[in-house]
């Protein structure tokens, strides 16, 4: 099953994924492109700031608190990464890897459709991610273009 994911993965990547993202990159322009990936890379540090609380990493939590504060405020709502040059380092955590400290073993390996491969831990903590993302708050007509712009 794994092998035929892969396959319907590798066809939707080179016929529509690649095609999207050239014509993206080509028509907009890099310091938009930048600000852009800055503002969902902010996004993504309040679900890193939870995970880290539930995993009891309170020094990571509260540098990536920071950085959110910082980026939200004097950047602009995070489109200018102003804590990156200040050394703030920025921590990646999802709810898998949460599972994970907890002790959850990450189960039989899969390739899911759309989003690649993953383990069943993995799949169960992006769902939850997802769940809680901030951009389920944004009204549901702005929510697609926002994970459009999101996955280019």
């Amino acid at each position: 099953m794994n092998r035929v994911v892969f396959k319907v993965n590798d066809t939707i990547d080179s016929t529509i994924a690649v095609p999207i993202a050239k014509g993206y990159q080509k028509i907009t322009p890099h310091p938009l492109r930048t600000a852009i990936s800055n503002f969902f890379s902010n996004l993504g540090d309040l679900n890193n700031i939870a995970n880290e609380l539930l995993q009891l990493k309170i020094t990571d939590a509260t540098e990536d608190l920071i950085r959110f504060a910082m980026n939200s405020t004097f950047g602009i709502g995070g489109l200018i990464d102003f804590a990156t040059p200040a050394r703030l380092p920025k921590h990646h955590q999802d709810f898998g890897l949460t599972l994970g400290r907890w002790g959850v073993p990450s189960g039989p390996y899969l390739v899911l459709p759309i989003f690649g491969p993953s383990s069943f831990r993995d799949g169960v903590g992006f769902a939850v991610d997802t769940r809680f993302s901030p951009l389920i708050y944004v009204p549901v007509d702005a929510q697609k273009p926002m994970y459009g712009l999101q996955f280019v």
